[in-house]
């Protein structure tokens, strides 16, 4: 019977988990998987970090120890070198490189779009769902995750790859007139 993997969260560290998760499982498909992809918002390989479109916005890394394979920091940095010669403005190999975050979201994306490629040539079954998370229930063995829209989705391993959560550094100015306590916070 086939197994079920679910990643809760589609930024950097999901598309990095999904990655991973497609390329062990492509070499030991055991009796079969099925993974759910579950995102709050309408696109995947975005998140908080890379959502940005401002050109202003660039890492505050350097390139060459970027990437979202664990055994090849350097892979954003091979990625943006093919993509900058592609468009015949090539990087300085020995340049230090701070791109800009939008850049880093095109590098998730083509990340997850071979993910999905190859999960589809293994024959593993990848089901994605834009719906918010919002309980799990269950144990080390089996869990269910219910989503927004009223849907459960019964799952074997379950990883929470939801980003830095909003801060709460200074409590007490809650409610402050003029203090907000994340950038993240959606007003009106």
């Amino acid at each position: 019977m086939p197994k079920t993997l679910t990643i809760i969260g589609m930024g950097a560290c999901g598309v990095a988990a999904f990655a991973e998760a497609v390329t062990r499982l492509s070499y030991d498909p055991g009796d079969g998987w099925l993974i759910h992809l579950i995102e709050r918002d309408d696109a995947l390989a975005r998140g908080l970090a890379f959502g940005t479109e401002q050109p202003g916005h660039l890492l505050n890394t350097e390139s060459r120890l970027m990437g979202l394979y664990d055994q090849e920091p350097g892979h954003f940095r091979t990625w943006l070198e093919a993509r900058r010669a592609q468009a015949g403005t090539p990087l300085d190999p020995d340049g230090v490189e701070y791109p800009q975050r939008r850049e880093y979201r095109l590098y998730m994306r083509d990340v997850l779009d071979r993910a999905l490629d190859r999960a589809r040539t293994a024959g593993i079954d990848v089901q994605i769902h834009h719906q918010e998370a919002v309980s799990i229930e269950g144990n080390h063995v089996a869990a269910s995750i219910a989503l927004s829209d009223g849907a459960t989705i019964a799952t074997d391993i379950v990883l929470l790859t939801i980003g830095t959560p909003d801060p709460d550094r200074f409590g007490t100015l809650n409610g402050a007139p003029g203090y907000f306590d994340s950038p993240t916070l959606r007003i009106g």
